[in-house]
């Protein structure tokens, strides 16, 4: 176990100074424009998890931003997808859509979880559990499918966002 005086040495106090010079400027610069910081620290979490091993980071930076392309990707797929499953997008409470929102989700997610699975070995800088585990949260975090209290349907909400309120 390291000693009260190791822990503070010179190293570990100039890494500290640059990531809170780091993390005051990411939320300096994001929060003005209204843009999420969490992700940030969520890759900053795998770091502290991983040990701070150097050699982690880019599995972890790239993958975490492959999982965070991921829920841009998916809001393509959802919208190419849907109406081939008879869901209308303009029509995003009918029960059709909401349904078929669902199971187009499920395909993206089944084939997201399978390509970790087959392509681990192959890039595992892209495809491994970082790249999952920001995808599961940010899409915890962003799609959400919810009874709307203005029309008592089901519809889709992105952001605090809702289809028939208009906010």
């Amino acid at each position: 176990m390291a000693s009260l005086a190791s822990a503070f040495n010179k190293l570990n106090v100039i890494f500290l100074a640059l990531l809170l010079v780091l993390i005051m400027a990411g939320e300096l610069i994001l929060e003005p424009r209204h843009l999420a910081t969490w992700p940030a620290f969520l890759i900053m979490i795998f770091f502290f998890m991983s040990h701070m091993n150097i050699k982690e980071a880019p599995a972890i930076l790239i993958g975490s931003a492959f999982g965070l392309l991921n829920l841009v990707l998916i809001t393509y797929w959802v919208g190419a997808t849907v109406p081939m499953l008879g869901g209308d997008m303009a029509k995003v409470t009918d029960p059709h859509t909401v349904e078929a929102m669902f199971i187009s989700k499920l395909i993206y997610i089944a084939l997201f979880v399978s390509l970790i699975v087959f392509l681990k070995d192959i890039l595992p800088w892209v495809f491994n559990n970082y790249a999952f585990m920001c995808f599961t949260v940010a899409g915890a975090c962003i799609w959400r499918i919810h009874n709307c209290r203005h029309c008592s349907t089901y519809c889709c909400r992105i952001r605090q966002w809702c289809c028939c309120s208009g906010r």
